[in-house]
């Protein structure tokens, strides 16, 4: 198992979707700074500061979630339109292994990636305040909050991986996985949400909102904890189905 789990690993790495994504993050986050450090000036009403950072890195959490939902869905999406899922197979037989495997390689591959890639934003906007705005309002507080908000980015993109390679799994095809993802996620919560308002502390986008800010909500009866139990619960259900799937289904 341990050498699946390097070789998935490996094949993580190596995709060209996830080095393009990277590419486009990189390009992101360097033209945001730029940005930034052009129109920041200390004593100016366009002083940028640490303070702000929350701000931009809560901004580009719904991208690195789509990210990784992409990447998830594409990882056996790709593998079955290819044809190599069938070849994978034949090295290694065990279905419920393999399928596990490739869950565990999704879910930690992204959450690195991501992980890195928001160290790296929060970083530069640091410096950018440091040089070219104002560190006032920084103190350990500011700074743990803003470590705990990257490693809540990661941890919601790493869901969104898992919940699209469990959707690619049973869909077999990436565009479908995308598209019952979309349809989902923009119009049936919210048809969900007009006609069963008591449902929405169960739906996976409010959640997943509470869980990014990092605060309770009351209205809807949910700590920060319970609505990362309720993303759990949620990606162990879709993993359920997948695995079901994949055990029954010939791979033909």
């Amino acid at each position: 198992m341990i050498a699946l789990a390097r070789s998935e690993l490996r094949r993580f790495r190596s995709r060209r979707l996830v080095k393009a994504l990277v590419v486009i993050a990189l390009i992101g986050i360097a033209t945001t700074v730029v940005i930034l450090a052009v129109r920041s000036q200390a004593g100016t009403p366009n002083e940028f500061g640490l303070v702000d950072a929350r701000a931009f890195i809560e901004g580009t959490s719904s991208l690195f979630a789509i990210a990784g939902w992409l990447i998830g869905a594409s990882l056996v999406g790709a593998e079955w339109q290819a044809g190599t899922m069938m070849t994978l197979l034949t090295w290694e037989p065990r279905r419920l292994r393999v399928l596990a495997v490739k869950t565990l390689a999704a879910a930690i591959g992204v959450f690195v990636m991501v992980l890195l890639l928001d160290f790296l934003f929060t970083g530069l906007m640091a410096l950018v305040a440091a040089t070219r705005g104002t560190t006032e309002g920084t103190d350990a507080s500011l700074v743990r909050s803003l470590v705990a908000l990257d490693v809540r980015v990661a941890a919601l993109s790493m869901f969104g991986a898992v919940l699209g390679l469990a959707l690619a799994t049973v869909t077999r095809n990436t565009g479908a996985a995308l598209g019952i993802s979309f349809v989902y996620l923009a119009i049936v919560e919210g048809i969900i949400r007009g006609l069963r308002p008591g449902w929405t502390a169960w739906l996976l986008g409010d959640n997943g909102s509470i869980f990014l800010i990092g605060r309770d909500n009351p209205e809807l009866g949910r700590s920060v904890w319970s609505a990362a139990l309720v993303l759990v619960v949620w990606s162990a259900a879709f993993v359920s189905v997948a695995t079901a799937t994949f055990l029954a289904r010939d791979v033909d």
